[in-house]
């Protein structure tokens, strides 16, 4: 099936905070999902995740206090690295952002 053509694919690709890939959870959701997690996994020590690029958008977005609908914004590459700074009162700050290792 072409993807392009399916209307609840494009009402998700135009409004990703609010609509749900077909079958699949908002983008809203995801991303409160991920945040929880990090939030309970993070200590004194770095912690590395390991996602897909949509994921890590939602999270720096959270993080930057941007909108779910601004995903798209900014790119995550595949293989590259984001650094946030966690406060550990639900704050945080984006270190580095797709970041190409050598």
């Amino acid at each position: 099936m072409d993807l392009g053509r399916d209307p609840a694919w494009n009402q998700w690709n135009a409004a990703r905070g609010a609509a749900s890939p077909p079958g699949g959870e908002s983008m809203h959701a995801a991303t409160a999902r991920a945040v929880r997690h990090i939030e309970a996994a993070a200590g004194e020590a770095p912690l590395l995740c390991v996602s897909h690029c949509d994921i890590i958008r939602g999270v720096v977005a959270y993080y930057l206090g941007l909108a779910t609908d601004r995903l798209l914004a900014f790119d995550i590459d595949p293989a590259s690295l984001t650094e946030l700074l966690l406060h550990g009162d639900g704050s945080g700050r984006v270190v580095t952002l797709n970041e190409r290792p050598l």
